[in-house]
């Protein structure tokens, strides 16, 4: 049974296009001049602990076309949440907490997409199972992820930090606090995995400084980081003909869930001449900042809100200029606002239809199965084609009604449970979408299954009419049509082993007959 499982051809299907298709690339001139270039540069593999975590790889990046972007992907539902931090050149994203004791491992995979093709790389993240004997796996682990000060104007700032925070514990939560009465207002972002607090205006001419403690508070236990904030005195003259900044463009910026280029225009009342202005914030996701003087201008960008959550940030303005031999300064803050991910939806008509009937070999108490393709561009010799977009369904249902010419019975199909063949039931393991890149250098999308959905096959005059709402791992909707022929080839495959056997070999020929998936 084992063997026969592996030949499948849904595992023929995965494992040859890419080579083919490489082959097929050789001679593809790119069109756009110097190609970009890009690879992951961290390890190629990645161990976590059982416990949630949010990780990131580094990348690099040359020779980047307009428009592109850096996005991840994985097969596994457990790692989701990927961010780019372009200005750091990296790719934070988030693995779940492990519920088994056994370890698990799975493929990220890490793509730039431009405008005419794409360049993926790959990193294996091995998690640890969760330990024996202990409600949450290993015990807490909690850190601030930042420099060990933090330095801010002497006005009134919004201060976010990242943290780490492994293997949490029901109930759990963090806490700010501070000796300086000049910090205060802490905040927890869950979503960004990030804590905030206030930093009020230094009203002496002196700078100070303080620590800000975070904690981790479970049960009986606290974990605590701290961080130095470092704030900046007011000038030793007061200036009361101080410059005013004015923002032309308003005071709040509210933005859609993908990245975004912004653009400040700002005034000044009682400019002085030499000054300049300076922005900053503490949010990872706003960096960039470009400054036009004499359009009196800063541009910055907003990297994509892969969160189902709205978030927000302030980006503190400064003014600095000089006079009468003193250094001084005035500073106003915008918020920008971003929009929380909205899942996309996907509406696709297929236009090809093949497939396989397999009979009832791997149905667990009689259900007959069946393999079915939906897609763009045609299943060439078992192999996927550059450009194409395919739908796999690996159906449970009940015998054909005509042997001589098979279909899949007429019905709703549920996505069943994990290793489970019940009748009416698409098997989640073997049911998944992908796309290939343009140039079918490998997969533009990898292999992408599914938290629920639904495929109804209905007659519809001489042909079949196939229709399926499913909700992939990263929350995309996808709708899915196909009308016409869906005539399958009987190519029920069976095993003529039906008992152990013990052999003793010297060696071993076969080969792989690729159209039918067939180990000979």
């Amino acid at each position: 049974m084992w063997l026969m499982f592996k030949i499948r051809p849904v595992v023929v299907f995965a494992v040859f296009p890419v080579a083919m298709l490489l082959v097929a690339s050789c001679d593809r001139e790119s069109g756009f001049g110097v190609p970009p270039a890009f690879g992951i540069l961290s390890d190629s593999e990645m161990h976590v602990s059982s416990g949630e975590v949010s990780v990131s790889v580094e990348y690099s990046l040359e020779n980047p076309a307009k428009g592109g972007k850096v996005t991840g992907s994985s097969t596994a539902d457990w790692i989701s949440g990927y961010t780019d931090i372009a200005d750091s050149s990296k790719v934070r994203f988030i693995v779940g907490a492990n519920p088994d004791t056994a370890d698990r491992t799975a493929m990220a995979v890490f793509s730039y997409i431009y405008d005419g093709g794409s360049i993926s790389d790959t990193v294996i993240v091995i998690q640890s199972g969760e330990s024996e004997g202990h409600g949450t796996g290993n015990d807490p682990f909690f850190a601030l992820v930042c420099e060990d000060g933090i330095s801010v104007s002497r006005g009134e700032s919004e201060v976010l930090v990242e943290y780490v925070l492994e293997n949490a514990v029901e109930g759990g939560r963090i806490a700010g606090s501070s000796p300086a009465e000049w910090i205060g207002d802490y905040t927890v972002e869950e979503n960004m995995r990030c804590a905030g607090f206030t930093v009020k205006a230094n009203p002496d001419t002196a700078a100070r400084s303080a620590e800000v403690v975070f904690s981790y508070v479970y049960g009986d236990g606290r974990i605590s980081d701290t961080v130095t904030v470092n704030q900046s005195g007011k000038s030793d003259d007061y200036d009361p003909d101080a410059p005013e900044i004015v923002f032309l463009t308003g005071m709040q910026y509210n933005v859609p869930d993908e990245e975004s280029d912004l653009s400040v225009r700002y005034f000044i009342i009682d400019a002085v001449d030499g000054a300049h202005m300076e922005a900053s914030t503490g949010a990872y996701w706003i960096g960039g900042f470009e400054y036009y003087p004499d359009s009196s201008r800063v541009d910055f960008t907003v990297s994509a809100n892969t969160a189902q959550e709205e978030r927000t940030a302030e980006v503190m303005f400064t003014y600095r200029y000089e006079k009468d031999g003193h250094e001084y300064s005035v500073s106003k803050s915008i918020r920008v606002v971003q929009g929380r991910f909205i899942p996309a939806e996907v509406d696709f008509e297929a236009a090809y239809f093949s497939g396989h009937y397999l009979g009832d070999v791997f149905g667990h108490n009689g259900e007959t199965n069946y393999m079915i393709n939906l897609s763009d561009k045609p299943v060439y010799n078992g192999m996927l084609l550059s450009g194409g977009t395919y739908y796999t369904f690996d159906i449970f249902s009940t015998e054909p009604e005509n042997a001589d010419a098979i279909s899949v019975p007429e019905g709703t199909y549920v996505l069943g449970q994990a290793y489970q063949t019940e009748l009416m039931t698409l098997n989640p393991e073997y049911t998944y979408w992908c796309r290939i890149t343009p140039d079918g250098s490998g997969y533009e999308i990898p292999y992408t299954r599914y938290d629920s959905g639904t495929l109804t096959i209905s007659k519809e005059g001489d042909g079949y009419l196939y229709y399926a709402e499913l909700v992939d791992n990263n929350g995309t909707v996808h709708k899915l049509t196909y009308k016409g022929d869906a005539i399958i080839d009987n190519t029920e495959r069976y095993s003529s082993l039906f008992e152990d056997r013990e052999l003793d070999c010297d060696g071993m020929r076969g080969q792989v007959d690729l159209l039918n998936g067939i180990i000979m």
